[in-house]
């Protein structure tokens, strides 16, 4: 009785699986990296948007910054600013994360380096 080499051999499959291994062990890294750019993105832009509220806010209101007005407006704030889950906070004249630190925030009245 023949058989017709119609399958493939436990080798072969093997090898296919570990090749399938080997691209997901580097591709997981690359993505996770991926992952962390846009979560980094996705906080300064929503920091930026929050900003701009925040001195709508005090301009509509007639108040002034202080600390204690800028937490309850934080506390009123509905939405989720960092998808870090990182603490908001205004230090420096800015609002900073504690996940996502970044000295780059454009407040669109710089110029950029050329």
């Amino acid at each position: 009785m023949v058989q017709s080499g119609g399958g493939f051999t436990l080798v072969e499959v093997l090898l296919v699986l570990t090749v399938i291994g080997v691209v997901i062990a580097v591709s997981i890294p690359l993505f996770g990296g991926y992952l962390e750019q846009v979560s980094s993105a996705a906080c300064m832009a929503n920091r930026s948007q929050f900003r701009r509220m925040y001195e709508a806010h005090l301009i509509a209101e007639g108040k002034r910054h202080s600390l204690l007005e800028f937490g309850a407006f934080l506390d009123s704030y509905d939405k989720e600013i960092c998808p870090g889950s990182g603490v908001i906070a205004f230090l420096e004249q800015r609002i900073s994360c504690s996940v996502h630190q970044d000295n780059d925030e454009d407040d669109g009245e710089s110029v950029p380096f050329l």
